[in-house]
């Protein structure tokens, strides 16, 4: 089935962070940089903001090379939301402050500008400000269509919260136990494909997994990863390969899920396998062999970002290649623990 892919909408300027983009090294095989994105592109139209270029490393973007291999240096000016020694400042407040009364007031453009804000901020504010609350009940109160790129605003604006220890347990419960996870997993079902297609090439789809590998790569008691798979997480990772499958940025968070899910529940590859996801990665894998030259932000193409060798990991495992699998595995674990030695992430390195 072909899905007639819709014109990508630009999202306006101010549904950018506003932060500067940060600076990163990638010792090994990389060395990349990243400069401040200008106000407006070569053709004078804004383009969506991706929230966070931290989710390359941290959610597992491997370099071209192959493999989990890099580590990173980050530039402080992009912070990580649970680092010990980021602290709450006025500026912090005002930009949560700002988000409150937007919602409050049921402007649009002002959640627009102000959501994706709180994806940076420290995790003790937006756990003391109730900020993930208020972000779901943005995504209940609009979800009609007209308000798909509000959704994916709110999306990012999770997605940095969803990778910290502390964040990652309300988010996942926000509602009742296990509800916010089941809640994005039912989300990726409820929409068509290409929902909230941005210029960058992202859409809700992508965001919604991007915000579950977070949870899951956090799953420690081993009960997210179940309630998701219950809520229909193999048929919704089915539907993004099947029908965004031509999107590297897609496909290689669905891997990246299916990979954070094996680490501690390898027993689901099985109805992975079962429902046709080898197939579809053999596809995806084919499909990105020599990565993806369409531009990027900051000067990268869509290869860089998001190369596919994630999905080397999972295929393997579904294909009984334990070897492979556990090798992948620990250096995905690895390049987690360098990135944020802070976290505590119980699991094996070995399956």
């Amino acid at each position: 089935l072909r899905i007639p892919k819709p014109k990508p909408y630009f999202c306006t300027t101010s549904q950018r962070l506003t932060m500067q983009p940060p600076l990163f090294v990638f010792v090994l095989t990389w060395k990349l940089s990243f400069s401040v994105l200008p106000e407006q592109d070569s053709e004078g139209v804004s383009s969506c903001f991706l929230q966070s270029a931290l989710s390359l490393a941290r959610h597992g973007a491997a370099p071209q090379s192959g493999g989990y291999n890099s580590k990173v240096v980050e530039d402080p000016v992009w912070p990580e939301p649970d680092d010990p020694n980021l602290t709450i400042t006025s500026d912090h407040r005002r930009k949560i402050a700002a988000f409150k009364q937007a919602v409050k007031e049921q402007n649009v453009t002002m959640i627009n500008k102000t959501v994706t804000n709180m994806a940076l901020l420290p995790v003790q504010l937006d756990v003391e400000e109730g900020v993930y609350e208020l972000i779901f009940q943005v995504l209940r109160d609009y979800q009609d269509d007209q308000y798909q790129w509000m959704q994916q605003m709110a999306w990012r604006g999770l997605s940095d919260q969803t990778g910290t220890e502390i964040g990652s347990e309300i988010i996942t419960n926000v509602g009742g136990p296990n509800k916010g996870i089941e809640y994005m997993t039912k989300q990726i079902l409820a929409h068509p494909p290409y929902y909230g297609y941005c210029a960058d090439q992202l859409t809700v789809w992508y965001e919604i997994l991007a915000c579950m590998s977070g949870l899951l790569l956090n799953d420690n008691k081993k009960t997210r990863g179940s309630a998701a798979v219950e809520a229909g997480l193999v048929p919704a990772i089915i539907q993004v390969l099947s029908l965004e499958g031509e999107r590297i940025a897609s496909a290689h968070t669905a891997c990246r899920v299916m990979s954070v899910l094996f680490w501690r529940q390898p027993e689901y590859a099985a109805a992975f396998k079962d429902a046709g996801a080898v197939l579809l990665i053999d596809e995806a894998m084919e499909r990105f062999k020599d990565g993806d030259s369409t531009p990027f932000h900051f000067g990268f193409d869509m290869g860089t970002y998001y190369n596919i060798s994630v999905c080397d990991g999972p295929k393997a495992l579904m294909e009984g290649d334990l070897l492979g699998w556990s090798l992948q595995k620990a250096l995905f674990i690895q390049t987690v623990r360098d990135m944020k030695p802070w976290l505590t992430l119980e699991v094996g390195w070995w399956q």
